[in-house]
Formats: C-alpha cells, structure tokens, sequence
C-alpha cells in the first residue's frame, strides 16, 4: 500500500508538472518563462495574495519538488531526491523506514521530530499512516499532532476532501471523519461478510462517497452527505477479477468517477449506476 500512494503521488505530480511547465490552466494562455529560484527566495509567503493562495499547486517529481503557478505563469523548484510528501503548507521527507521525518515550512525552515509512519497529505489534511497501517495521526502545519486513531486491522484505504477524512480497512469498515476527529460515519462489516475495501474516494466538494468493496463480485457503493452522516444512495455489481487496490477519482460535478486496477481503467457513472471498462 505504501508503494501505491507514493506511486500515485509521483505520478499525479509528474502529470501536473508537465502540464503546468508547458500551458497555462487558463484558456488560450501559454506560459511565457519559468523562475527557478531557490525556496528561501520564491516561496516568500508575503508576496502570495491570500486571495490567490489556494492556486499555488504542489507537486513532486523524481528528482525535485515545488509549485506551480499557473496564474503568474511561474514554477517554483527545489532539487531533491528521496522520498517527501508535499502540500501548499509545506513537506516532509522521510527515510525508507519512516524513522527520519523532517518537517519543512514554505521558505524551507525546518525541524525533525520522532515518529515511526508514512506521511499522507491531501486537501489541507496532513496525516500519518502508522508503519503497520493500523493507526493514523492527524498533524497541523508545525508538526503537533491533533488526533489520533486505531483500527483492528490494516488500512486499505484513505482520501479526503477540505471537510472530511475517509478511512477503509482490510475488513470492510469505513470511518469518516471531521478535522476535529469526530467520526462522521463509523461503519462496522460484519464477522459473516468479510469485504476488504479496495478503494474509495470522496468528491471535492464532499458531498459523495464512493467505495468498492469485496472480492467476487466486487461491489461499487455511493454515499451522499446528509443530515450530518453520509447516507447509501445505490449499490452496482462490478464483474471485474482483479486483486489490486483501486485508484479512485470523482469528477468535479459528481457525474461519473474513473476507477484503476492496475492497468484496467473503469468509468463509473454515478447518476446512471452504469460502469464502462476503458482502453488503458
């Protein structure tokens, strides 16, 4: 699992990189030049705009990590090679063993502190994943942590949104919760349906859930927020004989999701209750 997420982070920054060092989001506006300057000189946080603060997108490549800018047409970089997790508060870099965790701000400054678990950020939340995937921590941007939580086996599974944090277990369970570490949902499998959770992954604005589950057949489930919890809206058969974990992704108006195993790629209709598998 660990493999997976910072196999995913690699990618995912490798994809925002190239994009954001070629073409602006804006429509028809190409970037003009790319500053490469070290953080201490361009990652001052006084000349971001606080109102532009949430467009500063980290990324992290193979051998350097930073943000990009897309507005002011600009790309931070900081040459560095091992293994970090990156958000617009800062990173941490960690040793194979997760024993060795340096926390750095924006400008660089940094502190070590002792822990034995893998870093995990994502929409402002800053968690980490204990070594036997048993027990999350949930940081704020010095490093103190905030909450922490146990579960009876090992995760296999996490995403967030701004509003909550969503966790699944090797044997079926999920637990949602708020930044406060209040559980939001807290559901229990049962000792005579064991159903590993595969994947899940909440929408940006929070509002849906969505978990595959099981082994033979596997089990697409959605949630909706509702009433303070989040509430099955449908359930979908997924006829699909795969061992790995599954990437999930909602698209930003809730329509449809794109699921990965490995290298099948599944499209998942949220309205419809429909899944398509997709060349990859």
């Amino acid at each position: 699992m660990r493999r997976r997420f910072y196999g995913l982070i690699i990618g995912i920054a490798a994809i925002i990189f190239t994009l954001f060092s070629i073409r602006s989001t804006l429509p028809e506006r190409e970037i003009t030049s790319s500053v490469f300057l070290t953080f201490a000189e361009a990652l001052d946080v006084s000349r971001i705009p606080k109102a532009r603060s949430d467009q500063i997108v980290p990324f992290i490549a193979e051998s350097f990590l930073g943000y990009a800018d897309p507005l002011e047409e600009l790309l931070y970089v900081h040459p560095f090679k091992g293994r970090a997790a990156i958000d617009r508060l800062g990173w941490i870099t960690y040793d194979r063993l997760a024993t060795d965790l340096k926390l750095y701000d924006l400008n660089g400054g940094g502190q070590q502190f002792q822990a034995y678990a893998y870093p995990w950020f994502k929409a402002s939340w800053r968690v980490l994943l204990r070594a036997d995937q048993m027990g999350i921590a949930v940081m704020d941007k010095t490093g103190l942590i905030r909450w922490e939580k146990e579960f009876p086996t090992p995760i296999t599974a996490i995403d967030a949104s701004s509003l909550f944090l969503a966790v699944g277990t090797l044997d079926g369970s999920i637990s949602v919760f708020d930044p406060n570490g209040w559980a939001i949902l807290s559901m229990q499998n049962s000792l005579q349906e064991f159903q590993t959770i595969y994947g899940l992954a909440l929408s940006a604005d929070s509002n849906y859930l969505i978990i595959v589950r099981g082994i033979s057949p596997k089990k697409i489930e959605t949630y909706r927020f509702t009433d303070n919890s989040f509430a099955k809206v449908s359930e979908s058969s997924l006829m699909v004989n795969t061992t790995f974990q599954a990437t999930i992704a909602i698209a930003r108006d809730n329509s449809h999701a794109i699921m990965s195993f490995g290298d099948m790629i599944i499209y998942y209709n949220i309205k419809n209750k429909y899944y398509r598998i997709l060349e990859a």
